[in-house]
């Protein structure tokens, strides 16, 4: 089997399977938080550039995600 279609394979299995391990309230989060975190890989794992932009998006983002997390528990 080509290493991309294992990979793809087993990617779609994890999301498919992850609402039995997480909750829908931490799914959103961590969906969003994805692409950072691969473009943080990346950048770790195989030296690929990142321009400033997608530093400052991918800051922007997981602000984003504290001040979600930080506000749904407002009310309680």
């Amino acid at each position: 089997m080509n290493p991309a279609l294992g990979a793809l394979f087993a990617g779609a299995t994890c999301i498919a399977l992850s609402p039995i391990f997480v909750r829908v309230s931490e799914a959103g989060p961590i969906a969003t938080a994805l692409p950072v975190m691969a473009a943080l890989f990346a950048w770790l794992l195989l030296s690929e550039g990142l321009v400033p932009l997608q530093v400052v998006g991918g800051i922007v983002v997981l602000a984003g995600i504290y001040l979600a997390r930080r506000g749904s528990g407002a009310g309680q």
